[in-house]
């Protein structure tokens, strides 16, 4: 019992703790109104952001811009204007932001009208929060804007708060019409909103951006049980990480505890026992499953520099063990850990790499029968 109180006590004053106390202790202005789920609300923020008015605003449409060139089909722009939009060596000569932007009889959440040297873009955005799409809304607002004879590249955007991990699973977007690309909240979060945010702003505009930031984070209960959370800022996905390498052995006690309480109301219990299921499931421990067995194969030097050359690349690791990255990444500098890999650097045929960490119970079977036949071989 003296070994609970101590642990309570160090959770109670842990400075994680409290920041994190201090941080969902207070309201953003969305949440005071009440607005904070309002997908017309969020609409309006990027207006504010993306507008001509706003003095970040050309920044932030040039990160916009830096965002979707890297998720576009290379049939969208043309050659040269994406080659310029890469290179980053362009002034934005003028642009118009339209929030509910009038089209065949229904309402685009976003347009944004650029011209950058020779060449148009037209930004066609679809919010949805919420709400699911309707009456083939990207449908109609595709067929719209690819009837007109404006000389112009188009980028059709619909943007969703879905996680990043199922994200980047979509084989296609989810909207009706599948010329759309599909983004999220936290792309906005990590592309645009903290690099403006680490690159120094104005007190005014960083009180704005940070009061956005926490009206994405703060988890709402609602009907749906979906989007409990929008986004995370890197701060407060740092401190809750930290939070819960701190506290595993107390939370994981406090869950146990409630599971088996006839005192708690039978909803919180099942939670609490899903919480456990989901702990001490398979699904937790494939990564080092996958991690073992692999670095048991790479040791002992049973691949051909042609077989490391196929674990590189995205398609053969999708098709070869269901994995939404490539199975090996080479190490470009030892301190730029690219995300969805390991730490840990491992040593193939003379040469490093990184190993790829995004695994799911559902990659079993792919691995199993491809290390099946490995072993064989």
């Amino acid at each position: 019992m003296n070994e609970i109180i101590d642990r309570i006590l160090q959770f109670k004053n842990s400075a994680t703790t409290l920041k994190l106390k201090q941080y969902y202790g207070t309201n953003s202005l969305m949440e005071i109104y009440g607005i904070n789920r309002k997908e017309i609300k969020h609409t309006s923020f990027f207006k504010w952001l993306f507008s001509p008015n706003t003095v970040i605003a050309t920044h932030a449409l040039k990160k916009l811009l830096d965002m979707v060139v890297t998720r576009l089909n290379t049939e969208c722009l043309s050659d040269e204007l994406q080659q310029l939009l890469v290179i980053g060596n362009y002034e934005i000569d003028f642009w118009e932001t339209n929030e509910n932007y009038s089209v065949d009889r229904g309402l685009l959440d976003l347009y944004i009208d650029i011209k950058i040297s020779n060449f148009n873009i037209e930004l066609i955005l679809e919010n949805k929060v919420y709400s699911n799409e309707h009456d083939d809304q990207t449908q109609k607002y595709y067929d719209h804007f690819t009837r007109t004879d404006k000389n112009s590249n188009r980028i059709f955007l619909y943007l969703t708060p879905i996680s990043s991990l199922d994200l980047e699973k979509l084989i296609e977007p989810e909207c009706c019409c599948k010329q759309f690309i599909q983004i999220n909240y936290q792309l906005i979060v990590d592309k645009i909103i903290e690099p403006i945010l680490r690159e120094g702003v104005d007190k005014n505009i960083e009180f704005i951006l940070h009061d956005y930031l926490k009206a994405l984070s703060t988890p709402v209960n609602n009907n749906q049980k979906k989007y409990k959370y929008m986004a995370i800022s890197n701060k407060e996905n740092e401190l809750l990480i930290r939070f819960w390498e701190e506290n595993e052995d107390l939370i994981l006690k406090a869950v146990e505890a409630t599971k088996e309480n006839t005192h708690i109301e039978p909803e919180k219990r099942e939670t609490a026992r899903k919480i456990i299921e989901l702990l001490n499931n398979d699904s937790e421990k494939i990564g080092a499953y996958v991690k073992r067995n692999l670095n048991m194969l790479f040791e002992q030097s049973r691949f051909s520099n042609n077989e490391i050359l196929d674990f590189q690349d995205a398609v053969y690791s999708k098709r070869t063990f269901d994995i939404q990255y490539p199975l090996l990444k080479k190490v470009v500098s030892r301190n730029d850990k690219p995300l969805h890999y390991w730490k840990d650097i491992i040593l193939i045929n003379n040469e490093e790499f990184y190993l790829c960490c995004e695994w799911f119970e559902n990659d079993r079977v792919y691995f199993d029968r491809w290390l099946n036949l490995r072993l064989q071989s």
